[in-house]
């Protein structure tokens, strides 16, 4: 049975991944939650504490899911150890190429505090290029504009409420889709489960993809 690894985005712990784990293994995979410290760990530590918690499994086929910051910090991880794990991996909703609403957050009062350790060294470290890793890698965006991220900087369109489609896109990457998802409703979008399953199963997304 294959395995997949779901890592939750910033200050959300992990049940909000109940549906898509719901899905997943309706579909025949096992799951596992992988909980990090967003906030209070750089990106580089929870890079590490997520190569070891898939170091400590001994599931033969293993994939791995991010939602937003999760992505992030799944990608860092096969940055720094890239035989951490040879499985297929989907990001949802990640800003990969940096994001608008979370540097105009950072702006305000005590903003970067919240905001904190992991994604301040995102922000420092540059938006990423290319993907050069050896894992199959698909990229799902959302495009329903509800979220608060649009309140606290305007957005470039299409955006999914706090991440705009161009902040999600990797060169390199296997493929990319738009779905029509918020940022935080595709955590249990039946449509957005059903690709996630289709890419982990064969590579490929059901619907016609975009060039990454």
């Amino acid at each position: 049975m294959a395995s997949v690894i779901l890592v939750h985005g910033l200050w959300l712990p992990g049940p909000e991944l109940f549906f898509l784990r719901r899905r997943l293994r309706a579909a025949g995979f096992r799951t596992y939650r992988f909980s990090y410290r967003s906030v209070a760990d750089d990106l580089d530590e929870n890079a590490a504490q997520l190569a070891a918690f898939i170091a400590a499994k001994v599931d033969e086929e293993l994939h791995l899911v991010g939602h937003s910051l999760g992505g992030i910090v799944i990608l860092r991880m096969l940055e720094l150890t890239p035989r951490a794990c040879s499985g297929r991996v989907v990001c949802l909703g990640a800003p990969l190429r940096s994001s608008v609403a979370g540097k105009a957050f950072a702006t305000y009062p005590g903003g970067s505090a919240l905001l904190g350790k992991s994604t301040a060294a995102f922000f420092a470290a540059g938006p990423m290029v290319r993907w050069s890793g050896t894992q199959d890698l698909g990229l799902i965006a959302g495009d329903s504009p509800l979220g608060l991220g649009q309140l606290i900087s305007a957005l470039p369109s299409p955006h999914d409420g706090t991440v705009a489609v161009e902040e999600t896109r990797l060169e390199g990457a296997t493929e990319h889709i738009v779905l029509p998802v918020s940022h935080l409703s595709m955590l249990w979008s039946g449509v957005v489960a059903e690709q996630v399953v289709s890419f982990l199963s064969s590579g490929r997304f059901r619907l016609s993809s975009e060039s990454p």
